[in-house]
């Protein structure tokens, strides 16, 4: 039997640690509560070792590109970015004619409408 656990692939145990985890929160709840502190340093772990490796590999790949693929990712880039926008501000601009239009009472105010009361100088 142990010979047969060895033989599986590293995805494999990722995924089984991934439905025992989500077995245990599920079936015990509360009672597991202190394993956060060792989920979340695990997590922030993996994110401190693949944060640079991401960053390098980026820097790395724009690095070694051709001028004439830079360009082209740079032109197709920039139309991208510039409907991104063009269907930003239209949303804007038209998403309140989504609502009725209401009508404020900005320039009215309550004491417009209480009498004034007189004064009594005795």
């Amino acid at each position: 039997m142990w010979s047969r656990l060895k033989q599986l692939s590293l995805s494999f145990y990722i995924f089984l640690g991934l439905i025992l985890g989500l077995a245990v929160g599920l079936f015990f709840g509360e009672l597991v509560q202190p394993l956060n502190l060792i989920g979340k340093a695990y997590t922030n772990l993996l994110k401190m070792a693949a944060f640079p490796y991401i960053v390098v590999s980026l820097i790395y790949g724009l690095g070694s590109l051709s001028t004439t693929h830079a360009r082209l990712i740079a032109l197709r880039g920039s139309k991208l970015l510039l409907f991104l926008w063009a269907v930003g501000l239209a949303v804007i601009f038209v998403f309140p004619l989504a609502f009725p239009s209401v009508e404020t009472s900005a320039f009215f105010s309550e004491a417009d409408l209480l009498q004034p009361k007189e004064k009594d100088f005795l």
